[in-house]
């Protein structure tokens, strides 16, 4: 470019100046806004829990809609996780966004008592058998009875109990019933003379 400029007596004195255009550069350090979706709370359905954790969202001030994922998908254990939502933009800035995935166990161990049992005497009274107790999360679960005996005459109602890793206690009720003693009748002759 020439710049020119003429006095009064019309003499002209010239310079130049040179102007270079280069390409602006956009520096871009604001992070994506990521927004994780609503904390998910469900039932354990066994020792992990497949969750439905929905879709997080990202919007970057450049790049605009981006894809957010999370570091992890499930299936999730039994109590809080954290999970991180995360989109990286172009100039490699990421916004993250966190979740929290809770899976109670409320569910009782299902316990299943053995057969009643009805006997004739206290005395034949020697095995009750035993009660089986599963539970969705922690498996086979052992089951207790409340009496174990001995059992008098007539009808006794077993309780058997069973308790979860996570305080939950399922119970199934088994009667074992005693009929009574049966005594042989004694006869003594009379003597007659």
């Amino acid at each position: 470019m020439t710049w020119s400029a003429t006095d009064e007596a019309g003499n002209t004195g010239e310079a130049t100046q040179t102007v270079t255009v280069t390409e602006a550069v956009i520096v871009d350090t604001v992070a994506p806004v990521v927004t994780a979706p609503a904390d998910v709370a469900v039932e354990a359905t066994g020792v992990t829990t497949a969750v439905d954790i929905g879709t997080a969202t990202a919007v970057d001030n450049i790049d605009g809609v981006l894809t957010a994922t999370a570091d992890n998908t499930g299936p999730y254990p039994v109590g809080i996780t954290t999970v991180t939502w995360s989109a990286t933009d172009a100039a490699e800035n990421t916004g993250t966004a966190t979740q929290t995935v809770t899976v109670d166990d409320t569910t009782a161990p299902l316990v299943t008592a053995p057969e009643d049992v009805t006997v004739s005497s206290p005395a034949t009274v020697s095995d009750i058998g035993s009660a089986t107790a599963n539970d969705l999360v922690d498996g086979v679960v052992t089951a207790t009875a409340d009496d174990s005996g001995p059992y008098p005459v007539g009808t006794t109602i077993v309780t058997w109990s069973a308790m979860d890793n996570a305080g939950n206690t399922g119970t199934a009720m088994q009667m074992v019933t005693v009929t009574g003693v049966v005594l042989a009748e004694l006869a003594t002759p009379l003597e007659t003379r």
